[in-house]
């Protein structure tokens, strides 16, 4: 392909080119309805317009303009309405192009971005916005035997994005036949460069020196491995570009929800970092609330905000283009339906993190009790403890329970051997970095956790708050129990079974009724999304906590130790006698 035909833009282009900044304007003025984190993009974008020359930032419109310029000569592929249509930019989607290939760094003249993040719901168009971006770099950039590879947990979903850019060649032959030769596995320029397709699953990926990767649907990696051999590829490249698409998850460990946590970061002002273009479309945590509205026969019934439809376009930008507000409909139904269903839905139609596949209290009910609070009132108030020990493979969990106006506080904190912190990590918990930095679990030297550190911790704990008593499961607590003890610290047996029951189910209808304020501690969240739950014949509900290591792949020991708070509270606070039918109790 000539250059000369990316200066050439004709009208319907300059268009769009203007709709990519037209795009932020709109968003800033509340014209589109967007979520938080495009606002804070948009906010990203106008405020490094103004102030990004100060760290030597610049914004060249004519290499953003040739970018776009190139989705001139792509056609639509598939689709009855769209197939061998052209293909033009949705606002948003050239505002994304506008960001990462206009900004630059002056003193360098490199590429600002060299990583994208772009979240996005599905049917809005991710393969067809990616697939021209992987011929645009190979043959349109002047880089020399380009590497482009497009790359997935395995090589059939890699090859979507692959595909898809050999038939935007075929649908535009007379364009393209000059420039890009296609093979089965392979698109190949006259230089030698070459766009591929790699699974995570494929040989190797050593060796590589990649100019463009396109990551194709990261919440489904179980690990970094991919990302990382990329990152590590791209730094003989002058101008490379690493360009992540993906929906929501279900797994809140995950590599992606890990970057995504970043993104977002960035995105708040919190990290400082130019590397990293962020796009999350999603819905916003007030989005996810239930209300209680009074039913037609009298009852309380509970209504999801997620279900209406006016807020869709915030995870679905392409709203009513690729995607329509009938079939979402459509698919709603069958959400209010199924808790599968409702899972699948939150997740891919409305791109929201829903973790674990079998949930005891749903994600949007658990973050409902988390709010902003001043944790000063705490000190010297009144609460009561658990503790849930473990040596190695479990977290040792410490939780207070404070009565707070017409709220529960919850303060949780977990304890590992740092000698599993890597196991930990590599085996899928990749958010423990973070937890473990924002203090909400520590690390003790050793193979085994070091009860002393619990202990000293305790007894400062203690010094800070009122503490009027901690339970205790006795299992390992014997010499931890009797040091605390001879502190004067009041500690009190609170064995598994039995003992559970009530402040289990206390629990669960106290965070239904959204009586809890977790205060957004992110190690707790996880662990009550990874609960399982069993019942007796009386429907008594009790976790089970090897089932749900088994289940979901989670530890639950930070919910147990604020279960036994609960009951310490149950039992000297409001004074409630515990009753049990230890008849119908299975084994």
């Amino acid at each position: 392909m000539s250059s000369k035909h990316l200066k050439i833009a004709d009208s319907v282009y300059q268009n769009i080119i203007k709709s990519a900044h037209q795009y932020a304007v709109d968003v800033d003025e509340g014209v589109i309805t967007a979520c938080k984190w495009v606002k804070l993009a948009v906010k990203r974008y106008f405020d490094d317009l103004k102030h990004g020359h100060e760290r030597g930032l610049e914004f060249k419109p004519e290499k953003a303009a040739k970018a776009i310029n190139f989705y001139k000569y792509v056609k639509h592929t598939k689709g009855g309405q769209f197939a061998g249509k052209p293909f033009f930019l949705s606002p948003w989607q050239a505002f994304i192009i506008w960001n990462v290939f206009g900004w630059y760094d002056k003193e360098t003249g490199r590429r600002r971005f060299n990583y994208a993040y772009i979240k996005v719901a599905r049917k809005n168009g991710k393969s067809t916005l990616t697939a021209p971006i992987g011929l645009y770099m190979l043959a349109c950039e002047g880089e020399a035997v380009a590497e482009v590879y497009s790359v997935a947990t395995k090589k059939d979903q890699a090859k979507i994005i692959f595909d898809e850019a050999k038939r935007i060649i075929g649908k535009n032959e007379k364009i393209f036949k000059d420039t890009y030769k296609r093979y089965q596995h392979k698109i190949v320029v006259e230089d030698g460069g070459t766009f591929e397709a790699l699974g995570s699953d494929s040989d190797t990926m050593d060796g590589l020196n990649p100019y463009f990767v396109g990551i194709d649907e990261y919440h489904a990696h179980p690990n970094d491995g991919v990302f990382e051999v990329m990152k590590s590829g791209i730094g003989a490249r002058m101008n490379p570009l690493i360009w992540i698409i993906t929906t929501a998850g279900k797994s809140m460990t995950s590599p992606c929800f890990a970057l995504e946590k970043d993104c977002k970061s960035i995105l708040d002002g919190l990290v400082k970092d130019d590397s990293i273009f962020a796009m999350i479309y999603e819905l916003d945590e007030e989005d996810m609330k239930v209300d209680e509205v009074l039913g037609k026969d009298g009852e309380i019934e509970h209504e999801y905000r997620w279900a209406n439809p006016e807020i869709w376009i915030k995870s679905n930008p392409n709203l009513d283009v690729s995607t329509s507000t009938h079939y979402l409909k459509k698919e709603l139904a069958g959400a209010l339906r199924s808790s599968a269903k409702k899972n699948n839905f939150l997740t891919k139609n409305l791109n929201v993190w829903v973790d674990a596949p079998e949930t005891w209290i749903d994600a949007d009910v658990w973050r409902c009790n988390n709010e902003p609070f001043d944790e000063k009132l705490l000190i010297g108030a009144e609460c009561y403890g658990g503790i849930d020990l473990a040596k190695r493979d479990d977290f040792c969990s410490f939780s207070l329970v404070f009565n707070i106006g017409d709220k529960k506080i919850i303060k949780c904190w977990s304890w590992i051997p740092n000698s599993t912190t890597e196991q930990r990590t590599s085996g899928g918990l990749h958010v423990l970095g973070d937890w473990i930095a924002d203090g909400y679990v520590f690390e003790t030297d050793g193979d085994i956790t070091d009860y002393a550190i619990i202990k000293d911790f305790i007894l400062e704990k203690a010094k800070l708050y009122d503490i009027k008593s901690i339970g205790f499961d006795p299992y390992n607590a014997v010499a931890l129990v009797n040091q605390l003890t001879e502190q004067g610290v009041n500690m009190r047996e609170f064995k598994q079974g039995l003992p559970m029951l009530v402040p289990t189910k206390e629990f669960y209808v106290t965070a239904l009724n959204y009586g809890f304020n977790a205060l957004n501690n992110p190690c707790l969240a996880w662990m009550v999304s990874k609960v399982v739950v069993r019942y007796d014949k009386n429907e008594n509900m009790f976790i089970h906590k090897g089932e749900s290591t088994k289940i979901t792949g989670g530890k639950v020991d930070g919910v147990v130790a604020t279960v036994i708070a609960l009951g310490e509270m149950i039992d000297f606070e409001i004074n409630t006698p515990v009753e049990f039918n230890i008849r119908s109790l299975d084994d």
